[in-house]
């Protein structure tokens, strides 16, 4: 088995891609995301989220 490195720039665009999909509006990294964050949770109690107290 021949081992392999990465330059630090090859490391970066791994991780852009990995990551880019948790940012983008609507998708479902993004979905996800939010999920473990607790962003979606915060939304939840946000003026006209449809809830009663």
């Amino acid at each position: 088995m021949t081992a392999r490195t990465l330059s630090a720039a090859g490391v970066q665009a791994i991780w852009d891609a990995l990551t880019s999909a948790l940012t983008t509006a609507g998708s479902i990294g993004k979905c996800i995301a939010d999920l473990l964050t607790g962003d979606a949770y915060v939304r939840i109690g946000a003026a006209d989220a449809g809830l009663t107290a």
